[in-house]
């Protein structure tokens, strides 16, 4: 113990007296980088349990690196033949990122754009660390309302990265799908065809990058970006035409299931169950365990598309039976069978099929949801006293969950069950109390915006309780995270304030 000690004092002045000053900064940066993180690691483990003391010290550390080692500085005198010192500017900038992933973790994301700005204007920082900066850049400004050049900064990524990593010969996915979720975003605005402009972008790079990487390491996943591009814009012909590109390269035996899986799911949105049939049971020859269950449900969804309701209620309940612990597909295909139960007038066998979804699987969202089309059924056929016994059963089911699962999705689908049921049964009051909880606890999430609006519609015209309308509405218009909703909001207010004038 005593020899590691004396080596590890002599190290730094070994590396001082080396006469390398780019060597002598390198150390300590890197292990003032790494002191800093196992904070800000042990405050992403606590979550919100970590006190602000704890963060400022994070944080302060990896100010201090920005400070002491400045990034330009280093990647000056480095030029582009001194590693150790260009490393010194890299550690620099991977301070900053992380200098804005803790602002995030205080809910300050406009200084986490600050901060990743500041990465992304130096050049020294390395591609990689680009980009990280740059998704966040973009995650971040969605958040805070900033729809508009959230959707620039996904578009950019596509054209300032490169896809394919030339050292590891693999593809950059990243830089092909955050286009392709700027294309989906405007698309929901209304702009298909500049959704359409940024995708066939997307795809004229995969086939440039394709012209040297066929045969490669990297080519099957450029085909499935490339078909999942083409499938986006309604090209389900082009779509299928990549993917049968993707399985003859020489590379692709790994993702063949996957790519037969894709292929059945592609000729199911073409309206051809038959050939959506003949691609599930190829994927399912191939034995791959991951692709085996999703395999057989996509098979008895195509029987569902075409054939007669027994064969698809069949199919589903050998996808129960084979893959009892599928967790997804297993809760899919009781769902299915529930709503083909019901739609044929079985609804007893459907009502078995639904509770037994959310006895299984209670924490997944199809269970939220059988839980609901039980209560609804009721309500609907003006069976009041059962949708109450019914929507009482299932709100006690939704506490449990709510009071002891911990995580996020979980309890955000709980939440919004919650609000959905007290609806269901007639119960405005707590149902509007509910729907004001999901956006106060979310409100930078879709969800908990679409919670607070809905909140601020119940109060306005079912409650008549115009001020609780307002207040939300006033909310909204402030802090909802896309450009839509807080024009919604603001167009409310404008309309209740000429109702009362």
């Amino acid at each position: 113990m005593r020899s590691r000690l004396v080596v590890l004092a002599v190290v730094p002045g070994l590396l001082a007296g080396c006469g390398d000053a780019a060597l002598w900064a390198r150390y300590r940066a890197e292990r003032e980088l790494w002191q800093a993180r196992r904070v800000a690691a042990e405050i992403a483990r606590r979550g919100d349990g970590a006190g602000d003391a704890e963060v400022e010290r994070a944080a302060a550390g990896f100010r201090r690196i920005r400070e002491r080692f400045p990034a330009a500085r280093w990647r000056a005198s480095g030029g582009t033949r001194d590693g150790a010192a260009l490393d010194v500017a890299r550690v620099s900038a991977e301070a900053a990122l992380d200098l804005a992933r803790l602002e995030q973790t205080r809910g300050r994301d406009s200084a986490a754009v600050a901060f990743y700005d500041q990465v992304l204007a130096d050049p020294g920082a390395g591609s990689a660390v680009a980009l990280e900066a740059a998704l966040g850049r973009a995650a971040a400004l969605s958040r805070i309302g900033r729809a508009d050049d959230a959707i620039a900064a996904w578009i950019e990524i596509g054209t300032r990265f490169v896809p394919v990593d030339p050292e590891r010969r693999s593809v950059v996915a990243q830089v092909l799908e955050a286009p392709l979720a700027a294309a989906l975003l405007l698309e929901r605005r209304g702009r298909s065809a500049r959704a359409d402009s940024v995708r066939r972008g997307v795809e004229r790079r995969c086939l440039a990058a394709l012209e040297s990487a066929r045969g490669g390491p990297a080519a099957p996943e450029l085909w499935a970006q490339l078909a999942a591009s083409r499938a986006a814009r309604g090209d389900l012909d082009g779509s299928l035409d990549a993917l049968r590109q993707a399985l003859g390269e020489p590379a692709t035996e790994a993702r063949a299931p996957e790519l037969v899986l894709a292929l059945g799911e592609r000729s199911l949105a073409a309206n051809r169950p038959d050939s959506a049939r003949a691609y599930a049971a190829w994927a399912e020859r191939l034995e791959s365990p991951a692709e085996r269950a999703p395999a057989m449900l996509l098979a008895a969804r195509a029987w569902e598309a075409s054939g007669p309701p027994d064969s698809a209620l069949a199919a589903y309940a050998q996808v129960v039976e084979r893959f009892p612990d599928a967790f997804d597909a297993g809760a899919a295909a009781r769902f299915q069978r529930g709503l083909i139960l019901e739609r044929g007038g079985s609804w007893e066998r459907a009502r078995s099929e639904y509770r037994s979804l959310a006895a299984t699987r209670p924490a997944h969202p199809l269970a939220f949801a059988a839980l609901l089309r039980v209560v609804r059924h009721h309500a609907a056929a003006g069976e009041r006293e059962l949708a109450r016994i019914e929507g009482a059963r299932a709100l006690e089911t939704v506490e449990r969950l709510i009071a002891s699962q911990r995580d996020r999705e979980v309890q955000l689908e709980a939440r919004r069950a919650r609000a959905d049921l007290l609806l269901a049964i007639g119960r405005e009051r707590p149902a509007f109390d509910a729907l004001r909880d999901l956006w106060t606890r979310y409100p930078a999430t879709r969800p908990g915006t679409a919670a607070g609006l809905e909140a601020a519609r119940l109060a306005e015209t079912r409650l008549g309780d115009l001020g609780g309308a307002r207040a939300l509405y006033r909310q909204l218009e402030e802090r909802a995270g896309s450009t839509e909703d807080r024009e919604q909001a603001r167009a409310a207010l404008e309309r209740l304030a000429k109702d009362k004038g």
